[in-house]
C-alpha cells in the first residue's frame, strides 16, 4: 500500500457517496481520518477505502451503524486479512441471494394459489422474513461469537450447533447421505476427519454458486477423504418442473425454458436418477465433483 492520501471529498468521489456521508461516519467513529493536512483537512488512505467498503457492505446487508461498529472492531481484534473479510462478505451475499430467491418463489406461488392455500404460503413467507432477522440478531453482539465472522458457529452452549447436529447423525461406515440445501457445506468442511470410511455423501442446493463454494471449502480435504474411500459430490439442478416452477407465470416459464439449450425443463426424475447413481456403488471412483443436471445451461 502506497502513502498517497485522499481528502474527504476525494474519497467520497471514489466511493460514490456524499461528502456528508464521510463526515457522518467520521463523527460516529466508524471512519476516522488517518491524518490531517497542514490546513486541517481530513486525510484518508487506501486502508480507509477498504474500511469504507466493509461499512457499506454491512449496511447493505441490513446492519445498523452501531452493529457495524462492533463488527468492524471484532474483525480488527481477530486480525482478519482482506481475503478472509471478502470471503465472509461473499458467503453473506450468497445467503442473502438464496433467501431472496426463496421469497420471490414463495410470493409467486402465493399469487397463483387458490385462496384457501394462500394463508399457509404467506406463513412460509413470514418464516423466511423472520429468519433474516435472526441472522442479524446473531451478528449483533460480537462478544457472543466464538468465531466472529461465522454465523454457523454461534452458540450459547459449550457444544457448537454444527457439532450437535453432526453428533446426532450417528453416521456409520459405508452409509449413503443426501443433504438437501447444503449451503456452503459448513456441516462437513470442519469435520472431514470424523466422516466414516466409505461414506457416499451427495450434496444439493438451488444455487450452483453455493455448491461451487462447497466444493472449494472441501477441496483441501480431498486427499484425506479419498484415502478413506469417502466420496463427496454435489448435484446442481437447472430449471426443473416442480410445483413451485409450475406456479410461475407462463411468460416466466417460457423465459426459463429459452435459457436451456436442450429446449425443455428438467424433471424431478432427472435429478433423482443422478442422485441415485452417485449414491450407488457404480460411482465409487467419482468424488469432488459438482455435476450440473440442467440441460446444458452451465455450458
Amino acid at each position: 500500500m502506497d502513502d498517497k492520501y485522499y481528502t474527504a471529498g476525494e474519497i467520497a468521489r471514489i466511493a460514490g457517496v456524499s461528502l456528508r456521508t464521510i463526515r457522518y461516519y467520521d463523527a460516529k467513529g466508524l471512519l476516522p481520518p488517518v491524518s490531517h493536512s497542514d490546513t486541517g483537512y481530513r486525510l484518508y488512505d487506501k486502508g480507509s477505502l477498504s474500511l469504507l467498503q466493509r461499512i457499506l457492505m454491512l449496511k447493505y446487508l441490513g446492519f445498523s451503524l452501531e452493529e457495524i461498529q462492533k463488527l468492524v472492531a471484532a474483525q480488527e481484534a481477530d486480525d482478519l486479512d482482506q481475503e478472509a473479510i471478502l470471503d465472509h462478505q461473499k458467503k453473506l451475499l450468497l445467503e442473502r441471494r438464496q433467501q431472496l430467491e426463496q421469497l420471490i418463489s414463495t410470493i409467486e406461488l402465493a399469487q397463483k394459489s387458490p385462496r384457501e392455500d394462500k394463508w399457509q404460503i404467506l406463513v412460509r413467507c413470514l418464516n423466511l422474513l423472520t429468519s433474516e432477522e435472526k441472522v442479524l440478531e446473531q451478528y449483533q453482539n460480537p462478544d457472543n461469537l466464538q468465531h466472529r465472522i461465522n454465523i454457523h458457529t454461534y452458540s450459547t452452549s459449550s457444544q457448537g450447533w454444527m457439532d450437535w447436529v453432526y453428533e446426532r447423525l450417528a453416521l456409520e461406515p459405508g452409509e449413503t447421505v443426501l443433504e438437501l440445501g447444503c449451503g456452503t457445506g459448513l456441516l462437513w468442511m470442519e469435520r472431514p476427519h470424523l466422516l466414516p470410511e466409505g461414506l457416499q455423501l451427495t450434496l444439493t442446493d438451488r444455487s450452483r454458486e453455493m455448491l461451487e463454494q462447497t466444493r472449494q471449502n472441501l477441496a483441501p480435504h480431498e486427499s484425506e477423504l479419498a484415502s478413506r474411500g469417502v466420496c463427496v459430490n454435489a448435484v446442481a439442478p437447472g430449471f426443473i418442473d416442480t410445483e413451485m416452477t409450475r406456479a410461475l407465470s407462463e411468460k416466466a416459464r417460457e423465459s426459463g425454458v429459452a435459457a436451456v439449450p436442450m429446449g425443455r425443463m428438467g424433471s424431478v426424475e432427472d435429478i433423482a436418477e443422478m442422485v441415485a447413481f452417485l449414491a450407488g456403488n457404480k460411482s465409487d471412483y467419482i468424488t469432488g465433483q459438482v455435476i450440473c443436471v440442467d440441460g446444458g445451461m452451465a455450458i
